[in-house]
C-alpha cells in the first residue's frame, strides 16, 4: 500500500471513530449545534471512505467522482460552520442559508468538475 492510501485510511479510520463517539453522545446532548456537528462529520467521513474505495479505479467518469467529493467537503465545511455559530449564537438554518448554502456547494461541485486535474474546487473552500 502506497502512503498516500495509508494516509488516507488513517484518515477513515479516524473520521469514522469520532463519528462513532458523536453519535453515542447525541442522545444525551441533544443541541442544534450537535446535529450540525454530526451531519458535518458524517459528510467527511463517507468522503474519505469513498475517496479511499474509489482510488484503484480508473477516472472514467469524466470527473463526476471529484465533483461529488468537492460538494461533500465543501457542505461539510459549511455545517462545521453552522455548528459553531449555533454554538455561540444560537444559530438555526433557515431556509434562505439552505438556498445559499446549495448554490455554494453547486459551484464548488461544478469547478470540481470543470478543473482538468478534478479537486479544483476545494481551494475556494
Amino acid at each position: 500500500m502506497d502512503v498516500s492510501r495509508a494516509l488516507t485510511l488513517v484518515a477513515v479510520v479516524a473520521f469514522t471513530l469520532q463519528f462513532l463517539i458523536f453519535l453515542y453522545l447525541y442522545p444525551s446532548y441533544r443541541a442544534r449545534f450537535f446535529r450540525y456537528l454530526l451531519w458535518a462529520w458524517g459528510l467527511f467521513a463517507l468522503g474519505k471512505a469513498f475517496k479511499l474505495v474509489a482510488a484503484p479505479f480508473p477516472p472514467s467518469d469524466g470527473g463526476w467522482v471529484s465533483a461529488l467529493l468537492d460538494a461533500g467537503g465543501a457542505a461539510g465545511f459549511l455545517f462545521i460552520l453552522a455548528a459553531a455559530l449555533a454554538f455561540r449564537w444560537g444559530y438555526r438554518i433557515r431556509p434562505s442559508h439552505a438556498v445559499v448554502a446549495v448554490a455554494y456547494v453547486a459551484v464548488v461541485a461544478l469547478l470540481g468538475r470543470l478543473s482538468p486535474a478534478g479537486s479544483g474546487g476545494m481551494p475556494l473552500v
